[in-house]
């Protein structure tokens, strides 16, 4: 089955958006809603390092492109997420992290887990010159 794809800029206004096509996709796949809640988690992460952290304040006013692209695959979707941003792999533990006690934790890093356990198949490459995260969520 050929893909859906949307392109969103990546300014936080877009994030409801983003997460929204995701959502709908799942649900419109016949996912449960607990694997729908699982796209919309990962994507929410996903987007909003993308914004903060990928791009940067430095890309201002210029392009800054994310694409989500979804594939229905019989009991299962499977959804890429691109950005060309700054290369960065998400998936990637921080050493330091898995050191911090949870009072020693500073607020964020703790959304790699989400992206790295949460759905199923995930995985990180460069393709085109783009950050490009796919994963699987199924029934």
């Amino acid at each position: 089955m050929s893909p859906v794809i949307q392109q969103f800029s990546a300014e936080l206004n877009q994030l409801p958006l983003a997460v929204g096509f995701a959502s709908r996709a799942c649900a419109e796949a016949g996912l449960p809603p607990d694997a729908c809640l699982k796209a919309e988690l990962v994507i929410e992460e996903l987007f909003s390092n993308t914004v903060r952290h990928g791009y940067g304040i430095s890309t201002a006013g210029q392009e800054r492109p994310i694409w989500i692209s979804i594939i229905r695959d019989d009991d299962s979707v499977i959804i890429s997420y691109q950005d060309a941003a700054a290369h960065h792999n998400p998936l990637v533990e921080d050493p330091d992290l898995a050191e911090r006690t949870v009072a020693r934790r500073h607020i964020g890093g703790l959304g790699r887990v989400l992206v790295r356990d949460l759905p199923e198949d995930v995985s990180y490459s460069v393709e085109d010159g783009c950050n490009t995260v796919r994963f699987r969520l199924g029934k």
